[in-house]
């Protein structure tokens, strides 16, 4: 077995991780924190070993790997990544061990949510947005099957706040239930990161048992991330006859225990925990939809007697990711069988996006 493609390409995950390493370099330095030549010795440090390890192994051939190398790049990239990723917090002020690093880097990959890092809250902007960096690389899918008449719901985001989704339902569908079981039926819903074709994606699945989807995302958390969560979710719906408008609006609260280091701060979080459950159960429908409020100003009528602190927002917006080039590499894999029975009697293909419902139209000789 060649390991040439498998040095090759971890080192070139290794270049990308260190240029991501200057963002939160570049935030400390602007705030005046005392972190960014940490930052900025992790990233000089990865750059070089990525760098000796790229150009040395350049020209292997990295398209089709063999399954041992492809199992052997999985996990030889987590790996790397994991220590590599834990050297800003080694460098930094907050005195980490190597262990301790070395598990705050890979928890942040796994997406876990766990931390050693005593009073998170209070550590340089660059440290919280490493943090979050390590978590967000990639693509965050929402999916779920069913036999019911709404057979399918899909939803991703990507680590620049870019989302799309859609609801797949049978013909014919009519119902004005919103009992997730009785729209559903049986079925699974998977939660999958995805950080990029290189690395292992992780996944979390669990059945469709509960009667709402915050139900069943709080089942996800308790038993596949191992942390407590608790969702509050409201919406509005109504039409306006006079504007012929659809009038639309929702919100969502989420909660979630994090884990400590000792029995003795676990019974200081629990005490925290119930308060916050009991503080999220005052807040009605009316004032959580209400455009005189900001979400920032909702947080503090709710959890006032706590120390709260506020991070800037993230934008998230509605747009497709779908492409020409997509869609014809895609119908470049099919079967010269599979082309004719798509193709209409003009040979020519029609794809509609399931998206953004974008209808594009390809003469099949073209995609050969």
């Amino acid at each position: 077995m060649k390991f040439s493609p498998i040095i090759y390409l971890i080192g070139m995950l290794l270049c990308i991780l260190s240029i991501f390493m200057i963002v939160p370099a570049f935030v400390d330095w602007f705030y005046g924190n005392e972190n960014w030549p940490a930052f900025v010795g992790s990233s000089m440090a990865t750059l070089f070993v990525g760098l000796i390890l790229f150009l040395t192994n350049k020209g292997s051939a990295t398209e089709h790997l063999e399954l041992r190398q492809a199992f052997l790049l999985t996990n030889s990239a987590w790996i790397s990544i994991a220590i590599f990723g834990s050297l800003p917090f080694l460098l930094s002020d907050i005195d980490m061990s190597f262990v301790d690093a070395f598990f705050e880097s890979t928890s942040g990959i796994t997406t876990t949510g766990a931390t050693v890092i005593e009073n998170l809250e209070a550590k340089s902007h660059g440290i919280l947005i490493w943090r979050a960096l390590l978590q967000w690389l990639g693509v965050f899918t929402i999916q779920a099957k069913g036999t019911g008449d709404v057979h399918t719901l899909f939803s991703d985001i990507t680590s620049d706040g870019f989302l799309r989704g859609y609801v797949g339902l049978n013909a014919g569908f009519k119902s004005a239930d919103s009992n997730l079981n009785s729209l559903m039926g049986s079925g699974h819903i998977s939660f999958t990161l995805d950080q990029g074709k290189y690395t292992k994606r992780y996944q979390g699945i669990v059945s469709l048992e509960e009667p709402n989807m915050s139900k069943t995302t709080e089942l996800y958390f308790n038993n596949s991330e191992q942390l407590e969560t608790k969702f509050l979710t409201f919406n509005f719906y109504d039409i306006d006859i006079s504007n012929r408008k659809n009038l639309f609006s929702a919100g969502l609260i989420m909660l979630q225990k994090l884990p400590v280091k000792s029995s003795f701060d676990e019974e200081s979080n629990e005490e925290v925990w119930q308060n916050s459950l009991n503080f999220l159960s005052t807040l009605g429908k009316e004032e959580f939809l209400s455009t005189n409020l900001t979400s920032e100003e909702i947080l503090y009528r709710l959890f006032n007697e706590l120390e709260i602190t506020v991070y800037n927002e993230i934008i998230i917006q509605d747009q497709c990711r779908c492409s020409d080039k997509k869609i014809k590499f895609a119908i470049k894999n099919l079967s010269k069988k599979e082309l004719q029975e798509i193709a209409d009697e003009n040979g020519n293909v029609k794809v509609v996006c399931e998206f953004c419902k974008t209808e594009r139209i390809f003469p099949s000789k073209t995609c050969n």
